[in-house]
């Protein structure tokens, strides 16, 4: 699809009553037999017709870049909670190999004395 780069919503109806179309009113009149007003009024018709058109399509693409955006970034936040679960199981991977290799203390009996004097 097109991307559109400009925002029609800002864009004015030009005047097609001014000098600047004078060639163009000229023209439909001779061609067509008909009034220089109604030839003003089909071009601001035929102009408002694709502007309607124009923001209807700027419209969709908006609507379109914020679920693409959303999209992204909901996969960003899926990969880094992705990463950090990973992380956490290698952490505690980790502390269970340092469990596994801590000495154990042996039971003690609590009957049996220990002697005052170290062996040489």
């Amino acid at each position: 699809m097109l991307q559109i780069t400009q925002d029609p919503t800002n864009v004015a109806c030009p005047d097609f009553a001014g000098a600047a179309y004078a060639s163009v009113r000229q023209a439909m009149v001779n061609g067509g037999q008909i009034a220089n007003k109604q030839v003003v009024e089909q071009l601001t018709a035929a102009w408002n017709q694709t502007h309607t058109q124009e923001l209807e399509a700027w419209n969709q693409q908006a609507q379109a870049n914020l679920a693409e955006q959303e999209e992204r970034q909901r996969q960003v936040e899926e990969d880094e909670n992705r990463c950090q679960r990973e992380q956490e199981q290698q952490q505690e991977e980790e502390r269970r190999e340092q469990e596994k290799k801590k000495p154990k203390i042996n039971d003690f009996d609590k009957n049996m004395m220990v002697g005052d004097h170290v062996a040489p």
